[in-house]
């Protein structure tokens, strides 16, 4: 090898060529990924088996955590050929070659496809929570911004160099683009990632603040929805090595554009299905919303379950205070109506009289369903014989 003035580079330091960051690299990416698709599997299952109330934000989290698969077996295919080496002990003619071609597909597949699911799914998730339109209406515009931006900022990855494999293999000689144009489009995809992970960090925090909850509960909601701010640090990392990218010579050792937009990814996951976890978790945390709510997500002892009460309310609110308690309901995202069908609450703007009716019937210690002796059958309805007494209170 020769240098462009015709003489000999200087020997590469045995020490230095040696060096390595594979291991470093391999081990946090792995690490991040293991937890985030751990999250994903426990979302699923309580989502599917515990409460039964899948939705699309659960596809389409499944689809981000697919994506990050493929992310992470890019790690794996690069850590055969150069990543975490220094750049000039990369053999250039085949590793460094296969090196490039599996970053393109890193570039698309993790940093794109798989960041636009996870904001998909987190703002369909929210959907759930809130009765509000302005809300509403404020989720959809970040799920089109997502899209257009994901979507747009894969095209200069495929556009990049004619032919398009000509992004990794430059012995076809062919017609690319500035480096520093692909870098710029990179910038501002990352601002725009980091623009959405704010918004929907922020949104949920006037909602959260008005629903009827105990204090213990409002703490752990503000501690899931502040998970969001670590995936926006981990953003504003990527962005800054990015900008410093176009003068890196080494930047295969250390990698940092992909590393820190993959545990973006991953922590952002990790936060999207931490606030699902709750159906698992909430016995064990004594995370129940309300001080009377039964524990819906456990198992009850017979001898809880003498009788079936069924109390109806019908009083005079106003709208907010509807839209909390109805908000309160959501936020468990459990779909509660479908779980447990013992006790309904249902709250209209009526502006006359006060109304309680409750209505007591007795239980066949037959009944009883579940197993490990669980107070409910496994669709949620109680069937019920035996004599009905009902008192209605009328308060003027």
């Amino acid at each position: 090898m020769s240098s462009g003035n015709g003489t000999a580079p200087p020997p590469l330091d045995p020490s230095w060529a040696a060096e390595s960051n594979t291991a470093r690299i391999m081990a946090i990416v792995t690490v991040f990924h293991f937890l985030a698709l751990t999250s994903v599997g426990l979302r699923v299952y309580a989502r599917v088996w515990v409460i039964r109330s899948p939705g699309w934000d659960d596809l389409t989290i499944i689809f981000s955590a697919l994506c990050a698969l493929g992310g992470w077996v890019v790690f794996v295919i690069q850590a055969n050929y150069g990543l975490g080496k220094h750049l000039v002990t990369i053999d250039k003619q085949y590793d460094y070659v296969v090196y490039q071609h599996a970053s393109f597909w890193q570039s698309v597949i993790s940093a794109g496809a798989a960041l636009m699911w996870l904001k998909v799914s987190i703002a369909l998730n929210l959907l759930r929570l809130t009765v509000s339109n302005w809300y509403k209406w404020a989720l959809w515009a970040t799920i089109a911004l997502t899209l257009v931006y994901c979507i747009g900022g894969m095209f200069p990855f495929f556009f990049h160099c004619q032919p398009m494999s000509g992004y990794w293999d430059k012995s076809i000689k062919p017609k690319c683009r500035g480096g520093d144009e692909l870098n710029k489009f990179g910038v501002v995809n990352t601002g725009l990632n980091i623009l959405t992970d704010i918004i929907l960090a922020v949104l949920p925090v006037p909602m959260v603040w008005n629903l009827q909850m105990k204090r213990r509960v409002r703490i752990y909601v503000i501690g899931i929805l502040s998970m969001g701010y670590f995936a926006v640090a981990m953003g504003i990392i990527k962005a800054y090595h990015q900008c410093v990218a176009i003068n890196d010579r080494d930047k295969t050792f250390n990698q940092s554009v992909q590393f820190w937009g993959f545990l973006q990814l991953q922590v952002g996951i990790i936060a999207a299905c931490a606030p699902t976890l709750k159906p698992l978790f909430s016995r064990l945390l004594r995370l129940s919303s309300h001080e009377n709510t039964p524990d819906i997500y456990g198992s009850q002892s017979r001898s809880n379950w003498k009788f079936a009460r069924t109390l109806k309310y019908s009083t005079m609110c106003s709208r907010s205070h509807n839209e909390t308690l109805v908000e309160s309901d959501r936020y468990e995202l459990n779909q509660r109506s479908g779980i447990y069908d013992g006790e309904h609450h249902n709250i209209s703007n009526a502006k006359a009289e006060t109304t309680a009716t409750a209505t007591s019937q007795g239980r066949n210690p037959d009944d009883e369903t579940g197993a490990g002796g669980s107070g409910l059958p496994g669709g949620g309805t109680v069937h019920i014989k035996g004599i009905i007494r009902t008192t209605e209170v009328t308060v003027e």
